[in-house]
């Protein structure tokens, strides 16, 4: 039953509507989040009024003397000596 002001669509038009539909709001929804972004970036929201904390950096500690070092070497194998130094 159709009247002037909603016509019969056909299973294709229906389709295309939905689809058309769903683009539209993936493109709003995307072009938002663009803009809280934007504005979240250049300081408009969030942000606060706290000043920034400076870190203390540290340096690691100096590596151990290689006389110091102890190796743990697995051998997968049955020949023995491939891992000896050369």
């Amino acid at each position: 039953m159709a009247d002037s002001q909603h016509p019969v669509l056909t299973s294709r038009q229906r389709a295309q509507r939905r689809s058309r539909i769903t683009l539209g709001a993936l493109a709003g929804f995307l072009v938002l989040a663009l803009v809280v972004a934007l504005a979240f970036a250049e300081g408009w929201i969030g942000g606060g009024t706290a000043e920034p904390v400076a870190t203390a950096r540290t340096c690691p500690p100096p590596p151990p003397p290689p006389a110091k070092l102890a190796l743990n070497i697995s051998n997968a194998t049955d020949q023995a000596g491939l891992a000896r130094a050369r």
